[in-house]
């Protein structure tokens, strides 16, 4: 039987009738102060105050710093931080670079580049027209802030594709992966594409790689292995790439619906590691080796959350960020699951029905200690008054 220890925020504020109904939505236990021991949050930082970006993306900074980036007002979006969380810059992509039609418009990735200047990744709609073509994005930001470039890319300069989205960057071999996804019609068929792009230190691009019959998602996610090859997971399907781009393994987990997300060990190591993506009665923890042969799985009767990260502790416990659904609520959620999956400990943030989700989490590099972010509105009767980015540091045991 799964053993379940939940702990909510905030609960000290909480109307008596808040807590009743938190009660019947099975949220709240006896053994709280106990699952306390698990997630300790010691500090919070509110950013973009008085505003509501839509956040995609948490990455660290070369000097310790962090840089968020989503959009705000559908337009792509970034901030940079010091350690403290003080803001060192803001960034929208200029009006006369962005053009609505109809589309929304995003950074969905960012990553630190060897000056500690900003390489950010994304899509918009590039036209006029109501359903103009989405192109990828690309924009380089100094570490002052200043924007050095802006590009907009189709696949290998093929015009024909028309849905084109970049949704990681990562730094890779001598530069960065950009990993995204790309689709065309064909003779009344969508062509699905993974689309891959390697840059050079400088951001410019070395070359390019599409990879049919890949679903594209929106969870896509790249991780860089000990020995610098690039392991890349959309939806369900897991592909292994040198440095020169040759796919050295393909593989298909679980059914064509499902998704997953990619287990980061917090101490490197050679085994690729992918967990559900949305919370289950139970959990599979599937294993594989350097050229993804089956190692085997974990199973154990310990749910999951919807996760947009996920870490190995070492310890070989598991931290998930993300959100729990209560009565198809949404609730901004931290879970921390024992090695065997037996044992699940629950973090949800209030309020519940407000809280959304952990957008992004990483480690600090101080021990035990993960920064979060997430967005909060006012809801005077829990005596939240804050709306803006909630930048949170925790520390897990």
């Amino acid at each position: 039987m799964v053993q379940e220890r939940s702990v909510k925020s905030n609960l000290s504020t909480a109307p008596l009738i808040h807590l009743l109904i938190g009660i019947m939505m099975n949220t709240f236990s006896p053994s709280s102060a106990a699952a306390t021991e698990a997630f300790e949050v010691t500090r919070e930082v509110l950013l973009e105050s008085n505003r509501a970006p839509q956040v995609r993306a948490l990455t660290q900074t070369k000097e310790g710093g962090y840089v968020i980036a989503g959009s705000d007002q559908h337009i792509p979006w970034a901030t940079r931080t010091d350690a403290e969380g003080h803001v060192q810059w803001r960034h929208v992509l200029p009006m006369k670079e962005w053009t609505p039609g109809g589309t929304d418009a995003h950074y969905e990735s960012a990553a630190a580049m060897t000056d500690d200047s900003t390489l950010l990744c994304g899509y918009k709609g590039e036209g006029e027209e109501l359903h103009p073509p989405i192109l990828g994005l690309l924009t380089h930001i100094d570490k002052a802030g200043k924007m050095l470039s802006h590009r907009v890319l189709y696949p290998q300069g093929d015009k024909s594709f028309a849905l084109n989205y970049l949704r990681q960057c990562v730094p890779w071999d001598d530069g960065f992966a950009v990993v995204g996804d790309a689709s065309r019609w064909v003779s009344g068929a969508m062509q699905r594409f993974l689309w891959l792009l390697a840059l050079d230190a400088n951001g410019d691009v070395k070359w390019e790689k599409l990879i049919p019959n890949i679903t594209p998602s929106i969870r896509a996610q790249a991780m860089v292995t000990p020995k610098q090859d690039l392991l890349l997971l959309a939806m369900n399907q897991i592909v292994l790439l040198d440095t020169n781009g040759t796919i050295k393994s393909q593989k298909t987990v679980g059914q064509p619906a499902d998704q997953f997300v990619l287990v980061r060990p917090v101490v490197p190591d050679s085994v690729a590691r992918v967990f559900p993506a949305f919370n289950d009665p139970a959990s599979t923890l599937q294993n594989f080796g350097e050229s993804l042969e089956d190692l085997g799985q974990v199973r154990g009767p310990a749910g999951g959350i919807s996760s947009n990260r996920a870490y190995l502790l070492p310890d070989r416990s598991l931290v998930l960020f993300g959100d729990q659904r209560e009565n198809s609520t949404p609730t901004a959620s931290m879970v921390k699951l024992s090695a065997d999956l037996a044992t699940r400990q629950t973090f949800l943030h209030q309020p519940l029905w407000i809280a959304g989700q952990i957008n992004d989490a990483l480690p600090t590099g101080k021990p035990s200690e993960f920064v979060t972010i997430r967005l909060v509105h006012p809801l005077p009767s829990w005596n939240e008054t804050r709306l803006g980015l909630l930048m949170a540091f925790v520390r897990v045991k």
